[in-house]
């Protein structure tokens, strides 16, 4: 992670120590809210999320380990400086699908890096592919993912492509 100024002159950078980053969004009170994969032991790369102050300190760091082996696609930060994800992951919540995914994933983080919501979605195609790829967030507090959905012919090429737009309603 690098800072420039306005001119292009770098302020700091920063070197992480497991795990890489894939996208970087700021609150209005120019901190930076970093999204990638973590590496663990386990080797399951869990979605992690970043906030650095202005100067580069690190101010709290969030594993989300029920999304691995994964990639957040997209990520947004409100106006109160709360986080929304959304992308691929491997996992399901409730075990009722086979974990051979990916399937599509989208949180919520407060102010502190606490989750207040983390939801996967999967089309009910076992074949399918579900990744979520953009989120934004409606004016009336929804957030609204967009998201891709694939089946399979019996010999492994795509049997139909279409479109899925998910809404979660606030909380």
């Amino acid at each position: 992670l690098v800072k420039y100024d306005l001119n292009g002159v770098q302020q700091w950078h920063l070197s992480q120590r497991s795990g890489w980053n894939n996208l970087v969004s700021l609150d209005p009170a120019g901190n930076a809210h970093v999204a990638g994969r973590s590496y663990d032991a386990a080797q399951e790369y869990p979605f992690s999320i970043r906030k650095y102050g202005p100067g580069g300190n690190l101010i709290w760091e969030s594993i989300m380990a029920n999304f691995t082996n994964g990639e957040v696609k997209d990520m947004v930060v409100d106006t109160q400086g709360n986080s929304y994800m959304t992308g691929i992951t491997q996992r399901v919540f409730d075990g009722d699908y086979p974990p051979s995914g990916p399937y599509c994933a989208s949180a919520k983080l407060d102010v502190s890096g606490s989750s207040i919501w983390q939801t996967d979605y999967f089309s009910g195609i076992y074949t399918g592919v579900n990744p979520c790829v953009a989120l934004a967030l409606g004016s009336a507090g929804g957030v609204h993912v967009a998201a891709t959905n694939s089946s399979m012919a019996a010999d492994g090429s795509i049997n139909s492509l279409d479109y899925i737009t998910l809404k979660y309603t606030p909380q």
